[in-house]
């Protein structure tokens, strides 16, 4: 089930609340342009962040039930973000206990839970940073994360330590799956697109990190954040060239698991789970159903959030405000006794209010 506490809207595979009645989801009423229209007045300034419902067989996204359920979600969905200007990847830098008072000003349940969650992870950390609510918000995250506090060497660069060793990869990669990188989307943004391919972005990455190799933080941190801020016209080509390289590594390390797999060598737990999902039993269905859709009408699933990590060579922590007296509060992708990644690697920090979105959070010291 999926719940809209604040709201009182309430989705699940079996009944929605439209208008207050309860309907079947074959008797859902998509929303008109007119509904959508007031729908915007009613909100003024607010923010919707643009996470789609989860959607375990991705493939019905192109109509149906599940359709009808997106649309719906769209028109009445929780206010968890404010609206990041048109300019913006990465917010400024703000004090988290402040942030959350002001983010969740009422005494509300939800609004009491978000706070204690904020307040535990200020411990700590000072700061928080919020993150555009698109579907790469999770790989921008963490990517930012790296770029600021981690040593690149241990992470993304011990796989490919130079340009030449990702353009190899890439090239082998073409050989052996030609169709699938022939098919990238790159996001379905047509301006990338037209203007770029998987090289230029390969490229955009190790000039960057090429920029950065002398700048020590807060320079440092200053530098990433107007990199990724940087736009033509509202079009945010470095940025979207930064993710689709992310998506490449992904890519590239799903590859590799799913040969383990098929060779009947030892794989890890989470990525047995990954492969049983629907459309994920081969490297084509996981293509094409999930990591391709990235950054277009899917964002990254709590189990893709592993490979991320394995990817990236990048423990990943994510502070889970929903969960702030459970078990679950605070969550690794992989876990620590996982031996997907060394026991020395790197760690970031996220903090996620409703697991489809992503900030940072980091300490000034």
């Amino acid at each position: 089930m999926f719940r809209k506490t604040e709201t009182k809207f309430y989705l699940s595979e079996e009944i929605t609340r439209q208008n207050g009645q309860a309907v079947k989801p074959t008797q859902l009423r998509i929303p008109s342009d007119q509904d959508q229209k007031m729908a915007r007045k009613q909100q003024q300034q607010q923010f919707l962040t643009p996470q789609e419902l989860p959607s375990h067989t991705p493939g019905a996204m192109f109509g149906g039930v599940k359709e009808k359920r997106r649309c719906l979600c769209r028109l009445f969905r929780h206010k968890t973000q404010p609206e990041l200007p048109l300019n913006r990847s990465i917010e400024v830098e703000k004090n988290i206990i402040k942030y959350a008072n002001s983010e969740w000003a009422t005494e509300k349940p939800m609004a009491m839970r978000m706070k204690k969650g904020y307040t535990e992870v200020s411990k700590q950390y000072e700061c928080i940073r919020r993150i555009r609510g698109d579907n790469y918000c999770a790989m921008r995250s963490v990517l930012f994360q790296i770029l600021t506090t981690c040593d690149i060497n241990k992470c993304i660069l011990t796989q490919f330590p130079t340009m030449d060793s990702a353009f190899k990869r890439l090239e082998v990669l073409r050989g052996e799956f030609g169709e699938l990188v022939g098919n990238w989307s790159f996001g379905q943004n047509e301006r990338l697109r037209e203007s770029s391919n998987l090289k230029d972005c390969i490229k955009t990455f190790y000039q960057l990190i090429g920029d950065l190799k002398n700048e020590t933080n807060p320079k440092r941190r200053d530098r990433v954040v107007a990199e990724l801020n940087s736009n033509n016209v509202g079009y945010f080509e470095k940025d979207a060239r930064l993710m689709e390289f992310v998506k490449f590594l992904m890519f590239s390390k799903a590859a590799c698991l799913y040969e383990q797999l098929r060779e009947g060598r030892e794989i890890p737990n989470w990525f047995l789970f990954l492969t049983l999902r629907d459309n994920s039993s081969s490297l084509e269905d996981f293509f094409h159903f999930h990591l391709n859709l990235v950054g277009d009408s899917l964002g990254l699933e709590q189990i893709e959030m592993f490979l991320l990590g394995v990817a990236l060579n990048v423990r990943i922590q994510a502070f889970r405000l929903k969960s702030v007296d459970e078990q679950d509060f605070v969550t690794h992708y992989p876990s620590k006794d996982d031996t997907s990644l060394p026991l020395d690697a790197p760690s970031v920090s996220l903090i996620a209010e409703d697991d489809r979105h992503y900030n940072v959070v980091y300490s000034l010291k």
